[in-house]
């Protein structure tokens, strides 16, 4: 072999090292941009992800205040109602009251007025009694009394 073919073989071979250098240096720029692109997607998908999270935690947050919200609104009402059953209640209690008053009023009048029917009716009893002694008595004096001539039975 001499200088010329050695070379030419040198070249050739500095060629293909050359060429596997071009083709190493491409395939690499072609996995670092899928690399880049890879990576770009995953923060792409990330951040969407984390969006869709935010979103999903902000309308979870919405529902959740639209819903104590709707709680409160109605524990509210609840009170109210509690509230104007609480005086209604009251005002029923004040009547019965009213009408406890009255039906012990009532019951003491008519326990009184049976008290004083007895005792008039004792009283009567004790007139009669009085009557009828005084008209026994009368008449045991008409009967030793002489019988007139006016007075005949």
């Amino acid at each position: 072999m001499d200088g010329n073919q050695a070379e030419t073989i040198g070249q050739i071979v500095a060629g293909i090292g050359l060429g596997l250098l071009l083709l190493a240096q491409f395939f690499w720029a072609q996995a670092k941009e899928k690399f880049l692109e890879w990576r770009k997607r995953r923060v792409s998908i990330a951040k969407s992800v984390q969006r869709i999270e935010e979103s999903t935690v902000n309308a979870h947050s919405t529902k959740l205040r639209d819903d104590v919200d709707d709680l409160a609104n109605r524990l509210g009402i609840v009170e109210r109602t509690v509230a104007a059953n609480s005086e209604g209640l009251g005002r029923i209690e004040k009547t019965l009251d009213q009408l406890v008053a009255i039906t012990q009023d009532t019951s003491d009048r008519l326990a009184n007025e049976e008290r004083n029917r007895y005792a008039l009716g004792e009283q009567a009893r004790l007139d009669y009694a009085r009557f009828d002694r005084e008209l026994q008595h009368l008449k045991s004096r008409v009967g030793r009394c002489p019988a007139s001539s006016d007075d005949k039975d």
